[in-house]
């Protein structure tokens, strides 16, 4: 019982802050303009993605490790699709000589992209900036992409079996998917009735984001010809985020 009152409190807490950052974005859209909003997220984006990459640095490690290998045995250089890609925060676990095509709806997130490579990841190539949603990716040629990689996406996209099955159709033969994700806990816990009784709020306060996205049954339903998944406890003493998986599937 005690455990079940911290958890309790710890979520009115957060939800406390998040009624507050409501109030703020509610404000923006009557004061501002989509282009400014668009440019002020693409700002906090960056900022908020360095700080969250310090908590899962490691996982991250992990998961591209393969990758490299993968480069070794087509004995050539990748060519990489990241869906979401943000500011670029999974560059530098690219293999040198990738070719990047990156599918993001947030145009102005391309300077930052643009200034990681240029920086700190001068061997990589920015092949495609794409401006659109992963659901639809009709500028991308069925199996011509090597990875495709997919981190913190799955959670506030309008459909994953469609975004899985684009996935599916630029991957060449033998491609490999690449994720990282927070998801719902397991069926019948404690903490997924709360993920399932807050999710509604959470995303609309949070651009669409659903703590009780169930990306793993998404994944395994999708059609890969093998799927690994790694379950981890990301560092937050928010504990509605706490359950994450990473791994790669193979088409």
């Amino acid at each position: 019982m005690a455990l079940i009152d911290t958890e309790i409190n710890q979520v009115v807490l957060y939800l406390g802050s998040g009624i507050t950052g409501l109030i703020l974005l509610s404000w923006l859209s009557r004061r501002v303009g989509k282009g400014i909003k668009k440019r002020f997220f693409a700002w906090l984006m960056d900022r908020s993605c360095k700080a969250m990459y310090k908590q899962v640095r490691n996982e991250k490690a992990i998961l591209f490790d393969s990758m490299t290998g993968l480069r070794d045995k087509l004995n050539r250089d990748l060519v990489i699709c990241e869906i979401g890609s943000g500011n670029g925060m999974n560059f530098k676990h690219y293999p040198r000589g990738s070719k990047l095509i990156c599918v993001e709806p947030n145009q102005y997130t391309i300077s930052y992209l643009e200034e990681n490579i240029r920086d700190r990841n001068p061997s990589l190539t920015l092949k495609e900036f794409i401006c659109g949603f992963a659901e639809n990716m009709p500028g991308i040629d069925d199996g011509s992409v090597d990875v495709v990689v997919c981190t913190l996406v799955l959670c506030s996209v309008k459909s994953q079996k469609e975004v899985l099955s684009e996935v599916l159709r630029i991957l060449r033969p033998d491609g490999q998917f690449y994720f990282m994700e927070h998801v719902a806990d397991r069926p019948g816990t404690f903490l997924r009735k709360m993920q399932n009784w807050f999710t509604p709020a959470w995303e609309f306060v949070v651009d669409r984001c659903r703590l009780n996205n169930d990306a793993r049954a998404a994944l395994d339903e999708a059609g890969f010809t093998s799927v690994r998944i790694t379950d981890f406890k990301y560092p937050t003493w928010f504990l509605l985020l706490k359950p994450w998986i990473y791994g790669v599937a193979t088409k």
